[in-house]
């Protein structure tokens, strides 16, 4: 559950913009960020990469919505996109925003325990060697968050480095709806015994079942996924308040 007054706290910590113009050296063509305190800086990377972590969040519901339909069909199939083009393309973004959420989690232990790891080099195997992060409830979130979506995970590097994609569906199903497209495209005729063993309208009720079932488990992953956030950026924000606090005297 998300402590909303822990969040609260935080925020109030992150300077104005008003305040920022009466220093010395504003001015309204730059960011300004070398106007802030080393406190302040402490706070407002943190922030970016919080907003970062809920522009993710929010893709995935982004996601769950564009998967639930198959609009302006059409439009789509004459652009050579079918509804199993629709919904592979859909699930692959899922499993991306899962992988990324994850990455981004990494950066922000590395923001707010100031290990001074680069963005491009912030592995998981770098972090580890942290012996006091490695000791915190934030990190091993984390780990329980990777022991959750492994599967996800996995899929994910599969798909991005193999260009491999699992599809769950039934492979007879699959292969069905290749041999309808090859024909539109070919303008191939297709023997009358597949037709009548192949109807559109069972194939169009599979497909309805696959993305419900679809649907179901990125919703289920979601929820998950919420639960772990809201009580890994709990204890983030514990400690970026502490420090911001330490910064400042």
């Amino acid at each position: 559950m998300k402590d909303s007054e822990l969040l609260v706290k935080f925020l109030k910590l992150i300077p104005s913009g008003r305040e920022v113009e009466k220093r010395v050296g504003y001015s309204s063509s730059k960011n300004n960020y070398n106007l802030l305190t080393p406190a302040e800086k402490y706070v407002m990377n943190i922030f970016n990469l919080y907003n970062r972590l809920t522009g993710l969040l929010a893709d995935l519901d982004r996601v769950i919505t564009f998967t639930k339909r198959y609009p302006a069909s059409n439009y789509y199939e004459k652009n050579n996109i079918d509804k199993l083009d629709y919904l592979k393309y859909h699930t692959e973004v899922y499993l991306h925003k899962i992988h990324t959420i994850m990455e981004v989690k990494k950066l922000i232990l590395d923001e707010v325990y100031e290990l001074g790891i680069p963005e491009k080099d912030c592995s998981w195997t770098k972090i580890k060697r942290n012996q006091i992060v490695n000791q915190t409830r934030a990190f091993k979130l984390i780990e329980l968050f990777y022991k959750s979506f492994d599967t996800v995970i996995e899929a994910r590097h599969r798909n991005t480095h193999r260009a491999l994609y699992e599809s769950c569906l039934d492979l007879e199903v699959e292969s069905t709806l290749e041999i309808y497209k090859l024909s539109e495209e070919l303008d191939m005729e297709i023997d009358e015994d597949f037709y009548k063993y192949n109807p559109n309208f069972l194939l169009d009720y599979q497909l309805k079942l696959h993305r419900k079932e679809r649907v179901t488990f990125m919703q289920n992953g979601k929820n998950v996924v919420h639960e772990y956030t809201d009580m890994f950026m709990n204890e983030i924000l514990k400690v970026a308040i502490q420090k911001h606090s330490e910064k400042e005297k």
